[in-house]
């Protein structure tokens, strides 16, 4: 009977023991993760917003090597999806698009340039990098779900509650007020590697969501594969300078030239806005569309100059020119926290000024002309046209 019970006191232990606190679980995906050198793996992302009619799926094949770290993001990596490539290597950021036949390059990448893929948002760069901070942050709330099986894999599964802050560009939180930022991770039981990590949109909106799959962590790359002179020599090659160059040089509208006048419907309102009757007044536009990465990297720099620069006679528009209507526009402006008034169904009023691209910034003076254009935003040189002509 002793026996008995000895041994049924050690198969309770033993299953005791075996059942890790969600902390343990965590801060072993985080030991797993610092610990890698190399990993590659296949991503499949999937965008799902009900608002605005967009399901969108991607997918890629991702190698990062974290021994070859540097000041901005610490690690190098290769992604190849079937549109081409993009590759960081420490020093230069290039990307090789083979619809457009031509690779964009810059030599003084900044960590937007280093980070703006999409399959770099939810990436395991990003919840390496991201994870220690949701679990030594007291304000972030993580919630054990119930474990799953994924590809015949079990998983654990995890709810991260992050209030007042939004990921960002480059795995950065960033403050936006009022808002809870609900992500799903799951890890894998065996290998403590995360399988899937999830954006979860507010009210049943819809999610994106990104999948790991065929991990390697072993594979080795050339050192030929980092260099830019390695690229096919058939596609035409452009700085980020250049490119944004090309972009102004197609532009209907130039620097000096009278703005076309155009009346927009005002989102959340019954009015409208006529260029013209903004006369008197410094003028900012900014191009942008759902999305787009390089806008909402803008909007926090955006709402900052507007505030600024407002009581001094400055009006920022946003003038969203994807839609053919405003569907799921109120709900997304408010989620990005964009602060400056946006108007929509802005295509016709973006083909008459030539855009290209988005964001792309006009600055029109008190009397209606074009004094200053860009496309990205140049916060220095914007800041000083605008200083300029109040």
């Amino acid at each position: 009977m002793i026996k008995k019970i000895i041994v049924l006191l050690f198969i309770s232990f033993g299953l005791f023991s075996c059942n890790k606190t969600d902390k343990e679980i965590l801060e072993k995906t985080i030991d797993r993760l610092n610990s890698l050198e190399t990993i590659d793996y296949d991503i499949i992302t999937h965008y799902l917003y009900k608002d605005i009619g967009m399901d969108k799926i991607d997918s890629a094949f991702c190698y990062f090597d974290f021994t070859k770290t540097d000041s901005l993001i610490g690690a190098n990596y290769q992604i190849i999806f079937p549109q081409g490539l993009q590759i960081y290597n420490g020093k230069q950021a290039f990307s090789l698009d083979k619809n457009e036949e031509r690779i964009i390059y810059t030599n003084e990448p900044n960590l937007y340039d280093a980070s703006k893929s999409i399959f770099m948002l939810n990436s395991i760069w990003s919840i390496k990098k991201l994870l220690p901070d949701f679990v030594q942050d007291t304000t972030v709330t993580i919630e054990r779900l119930k474990d799953t099986i994924i590809n015949g894999e079990n998983n654990y599964v995890f709810n991260i509650a992050i209030k007042d802050r939004s990921i960002n560009i480059g795995a950065v939180l960033t403050e936006s007020k009022g808002k809870t930022s609900n992500l799903n991770l799951y890890v894998s039981k065996d290998t403590y590697l995360p399988t899937e990590f999830k954006t979860v949109f507010p009210e049943n909106k819809g999610f994106w969501s990104s999948k790991f799959t065929n991990f390697s962590l072993s594979t080795s790359r050339p050192d030929s594969i980092w260099e830019l002179d390695k690229l096919p020599k058939k596609y035409l090659r452009l700085s980020k300078k250049e490119l944004a160059e090309s972009f102004r040089n197609k532009a209907t509208l130039q620097i000096g030239e009278k703005a076309t006048d155009w009346n927009l419907p005002l989102l959340n309102s019954n009015d409208s806005i006529q260029l013209s009757s903004l006369r008197g007044n410094l003028v900012v536009l900014e191009f942008w569309f759902p999305y787009c990465s390089g806008c909402v990297k803008s909007i926090p720099d955006i709402n900052q100059i507007m505030d600024s620069y407002k009581d001094k006679g400055l009006k920022i528009y946003g003038i969203e020119f994807a839609q053919s209507n405003n569907k799921g526009l109120s709900d997304y402006v408010q989620k990005q926290n964009i602060n400056y008034p946006t108007l929509h169904t802005g295509k016709n009023v973006a083909q008459n000024y030539g855009i290209n691209a988005a964001p792309t910034f006009y600055l029109i003076d008190k009397k209606g002309f074009i004094r200053y254009t860009s496309v990205g935003l140049d916060k220095v040189n914007l800041i000083k046209s605008i200083e300029e002509n109040l």
